[in-house]
């Protein structure tokens, strides 16, 4: 297993599969749909005592956004689909994984762009809290098992393809379309 930022080439032989973030583009690649993230600000609780109550998305002026930078222009379709398109999306704290952005917004650094599924223990807890109920917004890219046409049979291909399918159903919309 190899956890990187960078898509896989499954063209090279160096991995069997991968589960990838985007759109089905290559032709020789099989994509098995996963499901499709929807994003929304989070903060720590003590952020909020020590910095004050954030009302609107345009509140987000004043305050440091954490950014993902691999998932840059997550921040900017959050906050287009909110009509706030004047705030600063770059984010000052600039993080390699949505993991680290939300140990920093625990940590309260700053205000971070949690992705479905990935915060729900933390939203449990009360260490993070979702800033704006209600106005998650639903990426453009789904999740995807990826893995070669030529390879599609494999046993171990197939078990780790029907395990993934199965641990994500949780995490489906109503409204997904699988592709």
């Amino acid at each position: 297993i190899t956890t990187s930022q960078q898509d896989a080439d499954l063209t090279k032989g160096e991995v069997d599969a991968c589960v990838l973030i985007g759109n089905p583009e290559q032709e020789n690649i099989e994509y098995t749909y996963l499901y499709q993230s929807h994003v929304y600000p989070v903060c720590s609780p003590d952020y909020l005592t020590k910095n004050g109550v954030i009302d609107a998305p345009d509140d987000l002026t004043k305050h440091t956004l954490l950014q993902v930078y691999p998932s840059q222009s997550d921040w900017s379709v959050w906050l287009h689909a909110q009509g706030a398109d004047h705030v600063n999306a770059s984010g000052y704290n600039k993080f390699d994984s949505y993991d680290h952005a939300l140990k920093m917004a625990e940590n309260s650094l700053g205000i971070a762009l949690a992705i479905e599924p990935f915060a729900k223990d933390e939203l449990e807890a009360g260490s993070l809290v979702e800033l704006f109920p209600g106005k998650r917004v639903k990426l453009p890219t789904s999740w995807y098992f990826a893995c070669l046409r030529s390879k599609h049979d494999e046993p171990k291909i197939i078990a780790l393809r029907n395990w993934l399918v199965h641990a994500s159903a949780a995490w489906r919309t109503p409204d997904a379309v699988l592709a």
